[in-house]
């Protein structure tokens, strides 16, 4: 009777203790603070501006899993928090858009091992930097004008703002164009979502020297550069003025 009493009692204190030993995960009062830094490239990741990630995803992972068990958003400063968490050991990660163009998804994690050593301890880590490609929210505009002339340009019949005029845009050192849009009633024309940097626009003008040799479409393009330095910029573009 004795022992079968001892065994219970061994038993019950193996349980107490198993059941005390906890494991990483929430149920504690510790917490993980940080924030994210986002570096947002150009397409080529030649260059770039920084600002505070916004409703960014950040995961967390406990002890040794292999996938993750909590997640979280930065605030609009870039901040964020895990709360309520055990002893033990962590593993964070947030997704950065891949500079090297190597991983087939485009995104690699940035990761921070993490180890809480104290009940109510708060982990601050050190600002985590991501990489991301920006579409860009900039844009060019300008206009086209017209002078109509005779065919051997001695006489100017009218001048007016084009209508429905094509107008090319490149990129660059680039010697083909990457976007065309038309000009509206008025002869404005816009390119939207922009990245920073140099521009090339241009349209079409009939040859007004008439040298078929050097021009053999007597089409010539008359050509504008121009160059987006911020994010959200409105660049103009000086008139464009095409013969007819």
């Amino acid at each position: 009777m004795k022992t079968i009493t001892f065994a219970l009692f061994a038993s019950a204190m193996l349980f107490l203790f198993v059941s005390c030993d906890k494991e990483e995960g929430p149920g504690g009062l510790a917490k993980i603070t940080g924030s994210v830094m986002v570096k947002n490239y150009n397409s080529d990741f030649t260059k770039f501006t920084t600002s505070w990630a916004q409703d960014e995803k950040v995961f967390l992972m406990y002890g040794n899993d292999t996938i993750h068990s909590d997640k979280t958003e930065t605030s609009y400063n870039g901040n964020f928090m895990f709360e309520y968490l055990r002893e033990g050991d962590y593993t964070l990660f947030v997704y950065s858009e891949d500079s090297t163009k190597k991983d087939p998804s485009a995104l690699v994690p940035v990761i921070v091992n993490i180890s809480i050593s104290g009940k109510d301890a708060e982990v601050k880590l050190p600002v985590i930097t991501i990489l991301k490609t920006h579409k860009g929210v900039a844009r060019i505009v300008g206009n086209v004008w017209v002078r109509d002339y005779n065919a051997d340009f001695t006489r100017l019949i009218a001048s007016y703002w084009a209508e429905e005029e094509d107008v090319y845009l490149m990129y660059g050192n680039d010697t083909v164009h990457f976007d065309k849009t038309e000009t509206s009633y008025n002869g404005n024309f816009v390119f939207e979502k922009l990245q920073e940097g140099d521009y090339t626009v241009f349209s079409y003008s009939k040859d007004s020297t008439l040298n078929l040799t050097a021009y053999p479409t007597g089409r010539v393009p008359v050509i504008k550069h121009v160059t987006i330095t911020q994010i959200d910029e409105t660049a103009v573009v000086p008139t464009i003025t095409i013969f007819k």
